[in-house]
Parts: C-alpha cells; structure tokens; sequence
C-alpha cells in the first residue's frame, strides 16, 4: 500500500492537514484533491487508516519532543519511558530518575 502511485500522491495533498482533519476527510474531497477518481472507498479507507497511523506517530513525537525539553529543563535528571495502551501514548516520568527496583 504504502509504495502504491495513488497512496504517495495522497500523502502529498494531504501532507498539510493535522490527524483530526484527515481523519474526518471524506472520499468525494480527496477525489477532487488528487483530480482523479479511480480509486475505491475500500482503497481510500485503506489509505487514509495509514495515513492517519502515519500522521499521529508523527505528531505523538513531536511533543514527545516537546514535553521532554520542557521537563528536562525544569528536571536535569528526569527519565522517561513511552508506551501505548489500548492504542493510545502514554509517558512514564521520574524527575529524579528511574527508581532502580524499576531497572532491575
């Protein structure tokens, strides 16, 4: 899917548009995004469910970026972990380090 023509251009046109945009992106405007219509529903669900995956990592790192900076600035020796539960991100913080019977 992801190396299919019509997959890359969709990814293009919509490369501006955040998670909750794309996700509510109907098949009739991304038709007239991309100029064609030759794609079917079953496709374009397809497509635009990896996008989204694709999308929300993207974002998810970002402010993992983001939060991290902040609470190392505050916290020099924080810790942090990352893990998703039932498909969503969740962060692990220890602002003064891991506690060992953790690490062990």
């Amino acid at each position: 899917m992801r190396n299919h023509d019509l997959y890359k251009q969709l990814k293009a046109v919509c490369k501006g548009l955040p998670a909750s945009k794309l996700k509510d992106l109907p098949w009739q405007r991304a038709a007239e995004l991309l100029g064609r219509r030759d794609f079917t529903a079953t496709f374009f669900a397809n497509a635009k469910r990896l996008l989204l995956e694709e999308r929300q990592h993207e974002e998810d790192e970002t402010e993992m970026h983001r939060l991290r900076d902040v609470l190392l600035s505050k916290y020099p020796d924080a810790e942090f972990e990352r893990e998703r539960v039932e498909g969503r991100l969740c962060i692990h913080v220890w602002p003064r380090g891991k506690p060992k019977e953790i690490t062990e």
